[in-house]
């Protein structure tokens, strides 16, 4: 049955996924650390931010911002993207669980 091999596949995808959970969540730990630990950065937009210099020619502490400011976007991606693949993780599994639940009827 076609259902069952995907549920299986699935239940291997969710382990991966466990398996992952602690090097993601321990990233994003880390980033948000490291962010709450700097000041605050300006209001500046990253494009027009990467526009304005060049960072061969930034002092340390421009270069500290921008390094902030990078890893504030890259956090926000990262969370984002990863509460997104297990909410349609999440999703796929509750939608295999109705078929299988349809069809064994």
């Amino acid at each position: 049955m076609a259902a069952r091999v995907m549920l299986d596949d699935h239940k291997a995808f969710r382990r991966q996924l466990e398996d992952k959970r602690p090097i993601v969540e321990s990233n994003l730990l880390s980033g948000r650390q490291y962010i709450a630990s700097e000041p605050p950065v300006s209001d500046t937009s990253d494009t027009e931010a990467a526009h304005d210099t060049d960072s061969r020619y930034m002092s340390a502490e421009e270069q500290s911002r921008e390094l902030t400011r990078s890893i504030r976007r890259e956090v926000g991606k990262l969370s984002e993207q990863w509460n997104n693949l297990i909410d349609r993780s999440d999703n796929w599994k509750h939608r295999l669980d109705e078929y299988m639940t349809f069809v064994s009827y």
